[in-house]
């Protein structure tokens, strides 16, 4: 398996833990059986790494998609897979900007671990 398909994978990972960052002390066996009113109550870092889950699943597909699609299309497997851990890595210092609450250095990174998957479908063409 390339790196490019094992950053799918650690991408795919990384909304777990984001996601109970959040929840995490207090979260009760009742908690699991109706965890989004739990959720809507959070306030603060707990909520942005919340959101940060949240945003988390919403870019995997996109992601997903290029690193497949370019593979599948022939790009250069450096390429894709160097384009693959640098989305990584900003999705890394984008959780980390998220939850602490530094919004606009945040949405940069995030404008940048978005050109990366667009760089991906590029290379695709």
């Amino acid at each position: 398996m390339t790196i490019a398909y094992w950053s799918v994978f650690a991408f795919a990972l990384m909304a777990f833990p984001l996601a109970l960052l959040g929840q995490i002390p207090g979260i009760t066996l009742s908690d699991f059986r109706e965890p989004r009113p739990r959720a809507e109550k959070l306030t603060g870092w707990k909520a942005r790494s919340n959101w940060a889950h949240m945003n988390t699943l919403e870019t995997f597909p996109f992601f997903a998609a290029a690193v497949i699609i370019s593979l599948s299309a022939g790009a250069a497997q450096e390429i894709i897979d160097t384009l693959a851990l640098a989305f990584i890595a900003s999705r890394v210092l984008y959780s980390f900007l998220y939850i602490a609450g530094f919004g606009i250095l945040r949405s940069t990174v995030w404008i940048v671990g978005i050109c990366l998957i667009v760089a991906m479908f590029i290379q695709a063409a």
